[in-house]
């Protein structure tokens, strides 16, 4: 084989993994489905249909992902697997931890959830048979999305957090008002480096 057929072979074969690696970036996991509203100076509005959340508070992300994820897999009432859908919430949750002759230490939980299908409702959801998670619905809404920058890869939570300051600068300047606390749309896929996971930053507007 000669150097033109070899970078021709080359070429062909990036081609192929390429085309292989979108298609399953887009069909790994179903997204929620949603309205793209009109932007207001510059800010992404989505409006969210209402939605079963599969939710779990816990001390970490593996730990609330682990629970969601055998939820997922049959630790429900049905013993049946539900479809990964997308994205997933994270989101913060402030605790004060005292103890007796000590000052009050700040702290923090994660609240972790995962949308169940559109064809569920809280009637025909599967419970889960674990105490740790529990099923909840988001009502009808309308979020501010912020995308965050993959680089530099090991510095996740600054990059989240530089995402975060930008979005409520621009929904304060577009005269929204942001309701409750921001959390993170995280669209995990698997086999696939933390570098090309997509993740946004988001809060509830009016």
């Amino acid at each position: 084989m000669n150097r033109a057929t070899t970078l021709l072979a080359g070429a062909v074969g990036a081609t192929a993994v390429w085309a292989g690696c979108r298609r399953y970036l887009s069909s790994s996991a179903d997204s929620i489905a949603y309205r793209r509203l009109s932007p207001v100076n510059d800010v992404e509005r989505r409006k969210y249909p209402s939605v079963v959340v599969a939710e779990t508070l816990a001390d970490t992300e593996g730990e609330a992902s682990g629970r969601l994820r055998d939820y997922l897999n049959g630790a429900n009432t049905e013993s049946v697997q539900l479809p990964q859908t997308a994205p997933v919430r994270i989101q913060p949750e402030p605790v004060t931890m005292t103890t007796p002759g000590q000052p009050s230490q700040a702290g923090s939980h994660v609240r972790m959830g995962v949308y169940l299908a559109p064809s569920f409702t809280p009637q025909t959801a599967p419970q889960p048979t674990s105490r740790t998670v529990r099923l909840t619905v988001e009502t009808p809404r309308t979020v501010a999305v912020q995308p965050v920058s993959r680089l530099p890869t090991a510095d996740r939570a600054s990059r989240t957090d530089r995402a975060t300051t930008t979005l409520l600068s621009a929904v304060a300047d577009a005269d929204l008002v942001a309701v409750g606390r921001p959390f993170v749309f995280e669209y995990p896929l698997a086999y696939l480096p933390e570098s090309l996971t997509r993740t946004e930053v988001a809060v509830e507007v009016v």
